[in-house]
């Protein structure tokens, strides 16, 4: 794989709209879901456009990430198991 090109190009994306569920992301190896991850919990930051979270932009400060991550875990802990099943009647 060349180094320094880009991975996530041209991606708009909504999650958790109301009345949905997003259970995952799947695709091939090296298609970027790792760094789509890392960049929707701001370990890594985008070096073109913006990432919104609740309609506001990522800050990246210390305080700023530790509130985003706070935020998601909050969110996550709600999940019960059976929201992490795949729906297989789709």
């Amino acid at each position: 794989m060349k180094k320094n090109h880009p991975i996530l190009t041209d991606l708009s994306a909504k999650f958790g709209e109301a009345g949905s569920n997003v259970v995952g992301v799947i695709g091939p190896n090296g298609t970027g879901k790792s760094t789509l991850f890392l960049n929707l919990v701001g370990m890594l930051k985008p070096t073109g456009g913006q990432i919104l979270v609740d309609d506001q932009p990522i800050n990246y400060s210390k305080k700023g990430l530790n509130q985003l991550r706070q935020k998601n875990w909050h969110r996550l802990s709600k999940l019960r198991p059976a929201d992490l099943l795949l729906d297989r009647q789709r």
